[in-house]
């Protein structure tokens, strides 16, 4: 079964309730026909544009940096959900403030809070340019850091898992 295959399942995804199905997961994921450089790059691209992009286009443009990457299109997509209902209020709040602390400039924050109770294009919009130059300067920066801490983590952990298992690189049959 190709690796698309393996990890798209739908029950792989309702079934991650318990710690033994999150080691299912992870198990697959350390088994993926694939250097351990490879995921981690795959995962950290997705974390990196889940971050960056505003909720809605992330799939759109996290799809073509994967394909002309040559990422594992499920590890990048999967990761770009990083940023979703829960996560997005800290998330585009600390941007922000990263963002103004970088630029010295202002945001209003009546136009920010509209975006936290209705995160649309227009309320990005209404930002204006100076307030989309602190968002995205904000996020570039928390997506860079947060992508670079999650390869170094993934690589590692895939290495690790796969001498404690006794899997190899050498042993995958990999393209």
């Amino acid at each position: 079964m190709n690796d698309f295959k393996k990890l798209a399942r739908w029950s792989t995804y309702k079934k991650l309730t318990s710690k033994k199905d999150i080691k299912k997961f992870l198990k697959k994921i350390v088994s993926l026909n694939a250097k351990p450089s490879h995921i981690a790059f795959s995962i950290a691209l997705g974390i990196f544009i889940g971050m960056l992009i505003p909720i809605g286009l992330q799939t759109v443009i996290a799809l073509p940096f994967a394909l002309m990457l040559e990422c594992n299109l499920f590890l990048t997509m999967g990761a770009t959900l990083i940023s979703n209902p829960v996560t997005v209020v800290p998330m585009y709040y600390s941007a922000i403030r990263i963002g103004e602390y970088l630029t010295s400039s202002e945001i209003s924050w009546d136009k920010v809070n509209r975006i936290f109770e209705y995160p649309t294009f227009q309320n990005f919009a209404d930002l204006g340019k100076e307030g989309l130059i602190i968002f995205f300067t904000g996020s570039f920066i928390q997506g860079i850091i947060a992508a670079l801490i999650i390869y170094l983590i993934t690589n590692q952990f895939v290495v690790y898992a796969r001498k404690r298992k006794d899997i190899q690189v050498e042993d995958l049959p990999i393209s």
